[in-house]
């Protein structure tokens, strides 16, 4: 089957030159041609390099010019220098891909010289993988052109790592596992072909059904996780990262030039496009041996079998760690499985069996919880005893594990030594590791991609959201603090800034003196709060800021010289300015929580929830969310964080308003996407009781980015919905608005599928709009905004309080093609209402803005009216080679119309 890729050429190749090829032990050329020479040597392989005639019994031409094939990679082993000279001689002879091995340092560590030699490859129209990539394979064809001296077993994994020593060590443990790989890759330095661009091949690629990745640094963050929301949407993507660790982090930096994420914030990435990630290698190559089964638990409830009382506790703890549960045994297994085992008081899940006990006797009991319904796995723990170090035991054990859907995994407790009993198992086509707690961590990975494809199918709220933000007001407030070269707001305006998107704050009074202090508590009413004011201090709590439940005016007197004292002691360069008074808010009923929004260095904006006030210092614990956040996703911050537990109703306490805290959060989210210049927010504490969530004390940093977001939010890691209300028109339903989709339109789009006729959804969907599933329907509406675009016109009438969608456009456009596709659906009694026209003239504009130089769409024959639209608007029909019963209309795009 073809690969549908721009790069098929380069991990695809049907000929390959290997220049600077050698014999010589040692030599860089030597390390690659070994790999050629290993392989099956079923594609064609040309050695280049003037000092030999001959490699071995191999044909060595002089140059690339003399090769008697068309060469689709050029694999360059030869020093640095070299390069240039030898990507000129590409260029002539139109060979378009170029793999570049680990060369000299003091040039490949070189970001100019990369950088050189990256525009050299663009302007010759050449593909450079590298420099310092190891090598890729493609074992279907026989291909080895790496440093791995043999050729890996073909299999469903496609490998693609940064490190080529990592690359290696997997590659070894696959060897002995017996796991295949379709692709393996060495990224190398990424000057030019990204990580993004090959993780796309791998999507592409038919041979591959699971994506493994290891991951030293991101250079291209935004197009690395669209591409990895892309890939996950078909495949699993098991990720490989270290840099938990300061040192770790610190490595990498000075290394890779690159800045270093915050890994709690890396973490909520991965989440978020349903990835897995994992922190050590053999987690990571376990993982994959039990992906490769294809076998996913449906929940993630556990049974556990294992040689004695001390593995069972093992396990148990492993799985507490986990956050894995044990499966409640149904009644009938319990009576099967005391039969089996003899045991008169009954058993329990984990499962300790005797020492001596047999093969039969552990594939019995095996099956007996596999056969389970309310089993959805189970971890197999033996001890290297006499009794089942043997081979029937693996046979056995196979066998059962082979009858069933659900996913098993044997540990085979010989850490220190890989037995024959390991290489038996794998054999058998069962997952065997060496401890329980990497039984119970790859097992809990498999349960954890299963709950994030889950949450990925959660629709949103139509009406819980951020609301419809004062803009110009925000804006206003940022604009006037950078004039007056202020980068921290004062409370007012930090109070002004969180209103204009609709938190509620407690009011304040700015008071220079104690007399004026004393005053606005008299006003306002006791008790009350004093602040310091005071630039050049960013959190009042450090130098005793904050006094609280004054009651009298004696006392703000006493606290207004408290706080400035203090910070002529504790913060001498700070300028005092006085201080704020606020009601203090008292109610048995408020709960305190945090909410902090910053700006990570390489990964964005990004959302953390924790405790609150004085409770957030002892428990620092936090959860973490990448903005834009959905409802579904604010909801899950929430539930995960332990102060969940706090927010609900206990001792005649009512709960907390949830929906509250979560459009506080949604409100936090929309500011950092639509004010770039807001580099960090905290709002600390937020009280919320049964009703309302407010805000009472807040602090904003701004940084030198603009105050608006440009047309790609590119402040973000992930690319929000427009918050703007769009552009309106009428039409003869009436008053219309054009604008684009967004998450919260679920319910919007699933009724317009159900108001369109049997016709109008068979030509948009090919299928009845019954058969439109909810997930296809999210798709629809929460997907990436880097490689696709929908806009939706909607009601625009003050009055209407649920505006309903009423037609639907569409575009998608790949990143390595220059070519989007459309498809447009309006509702039947808004046709040839010029709907379509207004539609694909922004999708027009949408695909000429993202670099497309032609628009196409597939129309079924028969739809006349999608016919006559394409044809006043200049598209070209051509028959579809895979389906005579469409027809590919085509627009070459050039300016706007």
């Amino acid at each position: 089957m073809d690969i549908l890729h721009s790069l098929t050429s380069a991990f695809n190749p049907k000929a390959v030159a290997v220049v600077g090829a050698s014999d010589r032990p040692g030599s860089r050329g030597s390390f690659v041609w070994s790999g050629v020479m290993n392989g099956r040597r079923v594609h064609e392989a040309y050695p280049v390099n003037p000092k030999y005639k001959y490699i071995g019994v191999t044909s060595c031409w002089p140059s690339l010019s003399e090769v008697p094939a068309k060469i689709d990679l050029a694999v360059i082993a030869t020093p640095s220098s070299k390069i240039e000279g030898l990507l000129k001689e590409c260029k002539k002879l139109g060979i378009p891909n170029v793999l570049i091995t680990p060369g000299d340092e003091e040039l490949t560590a070189d970001r100019r010289w990369r950088e050189h030699i990256a525009q050299m490859a663009r302007e010759a129209g050449i593909r450079i993988i590298g420099p310092d990539s190891m090598g890729i394979m493609r074992p279907s064809i026989g291909l080895n052109v790496s440093y791995w001296p043999r050729l890996a077993q073909t299999g469903s994994i496609g490998l693609l790592c940064q490190s080529g020593a990592v690359t290696a060590s997997v590659l070894e443990y696959a060897e002995r596992s017996g796991i295949g790989f379709s692709t393996v890759i060495s990224s190398g330095l990424e000057s030019e072909v990204s990580l993004a661009e090959m993780i796309d091949f791998l999507v592409a690629d038919p041979q591959t059904e699971i994506i493994a990745l290891h991951v030293e640094a991101l250079r291209h963050p935004r197009s690395f996780f669209s591409a990895l929301k892309n890939a996950v949407r078909q495949k699993p993507v098991i990720v490989l990262k270290a840099g938990r660790g300061t040192n770790a982090r610190r490595l990498a930096c000075a290394r890779l030039a690159t800045a270093a994420s915050d890994e709690a914030v890396f973490d909520a990435a991965i989440a978020r496009v349903g990835a897995i990630r994992c922190d050590k290698l053999e987690e990571f190559v376990t993982t994959l041996e039990v992906f490769c089964t294809d076998k996913n638990p449906r929940q993630g409830r556990l049974a556990m079998l294992g040689t004695g009382l001390g593995f069972a506790l093992l396990t148990a703890d492993a799985a507490d760690a986990e956050g894995i549960a044990f499966a409640n045994f149904s009644m009938q297994t319990e009576k099967t499985l005391a039969k089996i085992c003899n045991a008169k008081l009954g058993v329990t899940n984990p499962l300790a069996i005797a020492a001596d006990a047999d093969a039969e006797f552990f594939a019995q009991a095996l099956t007996a919880c596999l056969d389970d319904d309310n089993v959805d796995g189970v971890v197999v723990t033996l001890s290297p005893t006499a009794a089942n170090a043997t081979p029937r035991t693996t046979q056995l054990l196979a066998n059962a594990a082979k009858a069933s859907f659900k996913p098993v995994v044997v540990c085979w407790a010989a850490p220190f030594a890989e037995s024959l009993m390991h290489s038996s198992f794998k054999r058998c086509g069962l997952p065997c590791v060496a401890t329980p707690q990497l039984a119970v961590r790859a097992f809990a990975n498999l349960a954890r991609y299963e709950n994030l494809k889950k949450q990925r199918l959660q629709p949103p709220s139509e009406t819980l959201t951020a609301g419809k933000p004062d803009l110009a007001a925000a804006r206003r407030i940022v604009k006037q603090a950078k004039a007056q070269q202020r980068f921290i707001l004062s409370d007012n305006e930090t109070t002004e800034l969180l209103q204009s998107f609709g938190i509620t704050s407690l009011a304040c009074t700015f008071a220079p003196g104690e007399n004026e202090a004393a005053a606005a508590a008299r006003r306002i009413g006791f008790p009350v709060a004093v602040k310091i004011s005071a630039e050049g201090i960013a959190h009042k709590t450090d130098t005793g800021g904050v006094i609280l439940n004054l009651m009298s005016e004696s006392e703000v007197r006493e606290a207004f010289n408290t706080v400035r004292d203090r910070c002529a002691q504790r913060a001498p360069m700070a300028l005092f300015k006085g201080v704020f008074v606020q009601k203090m808010a008292h109610s048995e009923r408020l709960r305190e929580v945090c909410i902090r929004a910053a700006t990570d260095p390489v990964l964005g904006a990004a959302i953390s929830f924790s405790a609150g006030g004085r409770t957030g210092e002892i428990f620092t614990e936090r959860t973490v969310e990448l903005a834009p956040l959905t409802e579904p996703q604010a909801r899950r911050m929430i539930r995960r964080h332990p102060v969940y537990k706090a927010l609900g109703d206990f001792r005649g306490m009512p709960a907390a308003n949830e929906d509250a805290l979560v459009a506080t959060l949604l409100k936090i989210s929309a500011l950092m996407c639509e004010i770039p210049a807001v580099a960090e927010i905290t709002v600390n504490p937020l009280v919320i009781d049964d009703q309302l969530a407010v805000s009472l004390d807040a602090g904003v940093a701004l940084c030198a980015r603009s105050d608006e977001p440009d047309a790609r939010y590119s402040h973000m890691l992930m690319q929000p919905a427009p918050i703007t209300s769009g552009e309106e028109f009428t039409s003869r339903g009436g008053l219309m608005r054009i604008r684009s989709i967004r998450p919260e339109d679920f319910a919007a789009e699933k009724r317009l599928l159900q108001r369109l006729s049997q016709k109008s959804a068979y030509l948009r969907f090919h299928k009845d709009a019954t058969d439109v599933t909810d997930n296809e329907i999210i798709g629809f509406t929460d997907f990436d905004r880097e490689r696709e675009a929908a806009f939706v016109i909607t009601d625009a009438g003050a009055s209407i309080e649920k505006p309903e969608i009423h037609a639907v456009g569409r575009l998608t456009k790949a990143p390595d093609s220059d070519t989007a596709e459309f498809g447009i659906v309006v509702e039947d009694k808004f046709q040839r209402a010029g709907f379509g026209a207004i539609l694909m003239q922004q999708l027009e504009n949408e695909a000429r803005s993202r670099g497309a130089r032609l628009l196409s769409g597939w129309v079924l024959k028969g739809n006349d009216a999608m016919a006559g639209l394409m044809s006043r608007r200049g598209y070209r029909a051509a028959d579809c080679p895979e389906d005579a019963s469409m027809l590919i209309y085509s627009l070459e795009l050039g300016s706007n119309r």
